[in-house]
């Protein structure tokens, strides 16, 4: 989150809470979705074990 939030500090986009939410948003997204894949892979690796 915290690149997200000094890259729209850069641009200039944390004029207004409804920015800093959107900055927020665009990081967590960006973490999210790797760890969301790798656990879909293990979860499907598993199931053939079970």
């Amino acid at each position: 989150m915290l690149l997200a939030y000094e890259d729209w500090k850069k641009r200039g986009l944390l004029n207004s809470a409804a920015g800093l939410r959107d900055a927020i948003y665009h990081g967590a997204v960006k973490r999210v979705r790797p760890k969301a894949m790798t656990d879909a892979v293990i979860i499907a690796g598993l199931l053939p074990i079970l």
